[in-house]
């Protein structure tokens, strides 16, 4: 072979591996991350809480990016006047911006008057939309003292009286700020019904989460943000594999069964008009289940898609949906009355894509 052959050869191998390579950039590119700002305090520093999520998130194979802007000793008054909170907003439109507050400014306004916090989160709620209207706002329903305010000039509330307080108050600011819920403080509440051990949650200042309540947080935010149960992810973290099991089973409930509670969907509306990044199938919830659930879905653009239920033998059990709808995201409700008990699949068809999911029906 020639030298000019010999040079074409190598010419066309080159050009064949550059576009291999520039193809291989592009589909990465083209992959959903999933971004998401932590802005804060030390509630969320220690046990360093986003990371807790970071590897849930990644053990469930998501792909997700992470940053923080977490100040120990500040309240939201701080990052809503803050230039390098708002500079930190702007660095990107965040799919998400997680905002953690303190229980005691929301709880007792009148006798903490000095860290306001819906004023904050009207200022927050202006400063994230006005850079991009498509991010979701969640407000960290905090967790009230381990020993509530008995600690406070004779005050005598305790733990469940400021707790219910912070939950009434929430949900009354919801009403009046843009705001997903995520709620940590109630699934505190679960576990501190079910175990009253001192110091299980919290650190011995009856304030900071333990390494279990900052991983039973994690898990409500997976729920929240990733809408699907965490029960059976594989990361542990610090707890033991069984409380593993158990503070995922609490998040995922906590979460999952009370989606129009915590502003997750829209109450009364099962179509929500904000296209998503891509073609989606949420985990069904509740899940297990006995007698119903609900299945969500998401869709990038219109189109004709079918929704189906199989039995663990691939035998078809339900159409839920077979139709042309269009862009967003949409649930449905399936009802088992005629199943025996067992696992399920539930698998969403279009002419572009397919995904399937499990679920598991106890009677």
């Amino acid at each position: 072979m020639g030298k000019a052959a010999k040079l074409s050869v190598s010419l066309i191998i080159v050009l064949f591996s550059l576009n291999l390579y520039a193809d291989q950039i592009n589909t990465g590119a083209d992959q959903d991350v999933i971004t998401i700002l932590f802005i804060g305090s030390s509630y969320l520093n220690f046990h360093n809480l986003p990371a807790v999520f970071e590897n849930l998130a990644i053990s469930a194979g998501k792909d997700v990016y992470i940053d923080r802007r977490l100040i120990n000793g500040t309240y939201l008054d701080f990052h809503a006047s803050s230039e390098e909170t708002e500079l930190k907003i702007r660095e990107q439109k965040w799919d998400y911006i997680v905002l953690q507050g303190a229980g005691s400014n929301l709880a007792y306004p009148d006798e903490f008057p000095e860290h306001p916090v819906e004023p904050s989160l009207v200022t927050l709620e202006q400063k994230i939309h006005s850079n991009s209207a498509e991010t979701k706002m969640i407000y960290f329903m905090p967790w009230a003292f381990e020993d509530g305010m008995t600690w406070y000039h004779g005050w005598s509330d305790t733990y469940f009286d400021m707790q219910q307080i912070i939950f009434e108050k929430t949900l009354q600011m919801a009403n009046a700020v843009d705001f997903v819920i995520a709620p940590v403080g109630w699934a505190f509440r679960s576990v501190m019904l079910e175990n009253n051990q001192l110091h299980y949650l919290y650190l011995s200042d009856y304030n900071h989460s333990s390494v279990k309540g900052t991983y039973l947080a994690a898990c409500v935010l997976y729920s929240t943000i990733l809408k699907e149960s965490c029960i059976g992810n594989a990361y542990s973290g610090e707890v033991t594999y069984e409380e593993s099991v158990y503070f995922q089973t609490v998040a995922s409930t906590t979460v999952l069964d009370n989606l129009e509670l915590w502003k997750i969907i829209s109450t009364g509306v099962e179509y929500k008009d904000k296209i998503p990044v891509r073609f989606n199938l949420y985990q069904n919830y509740p899940n297990p289940f006995n007698g119903g659930t609900k299945i969500g879905f998401g869709l990038k653009r219109d189109e004709f898609i079918s929704l189906t239920v199989y039995d663990s033998l691939s035998r078809q059990v339900a159409v839920l949906v077979r139709d042309e709808l269009p862009a967003g995201e949409h649930f449905v409700s399936f009802h088992s009355e005629q199943l025996s008990s067992g696992v399920y699949y539930y698998r969403l068809n279009s002419g572009y894509h397919a995904l399937t999911r499990k679920m598991i029906l106890l009677k």
